[in-house]
């Protein structure tokens, strides 16, 4: 399903995945001890938004989610989404992925 403007309760689920330097094999990153969890979202007209988000699960799948509210789909067009995850160990950001963001009728 593509959200709309003007959507509100859209659940917004990424998964944050680690790569192995030497396989190249991809895992979930495990968020359980995360003490920052993002979910951001550039607009078609270049503003940020960033949204704070919630363990899907326990943290070990690397699943995070936002649900959105009044005004974060304020735009028709393509909206860029990555998460952004920290801890004491440092601080990360995932590939974009881009998001259509259509009108209502």
């Amino acid at each position: 399903m593509n959200p709309k403007v003007g959507d509100v309760g859209t659940a917004i689920e990424i998964t944050v995945l680690t790569t192995d330097s030497i396989t190249g094999q991809t895992t979930p990153f495990d968020l359980s001890s995360a003490t920052l969890k993002n979910i951001r979202f550039l607009k078609p007209d270049g503003t940020l938004l960033i949204a704070p988000a919630a363990l899907s699960t326990n943290g070990t799948d690397g699943k995070m989610r936002y649900v959105t509210v009044d005004g974060d789909f304020d735009q028709v067009g393509t909206y860029q989404v990555e998460g952004e995850v920290g801890n004491s160990n440092g601080h990360w950001t995932t590939t974009i992925v881009k998001m259509k963001v259509t009108k209502s009728i």
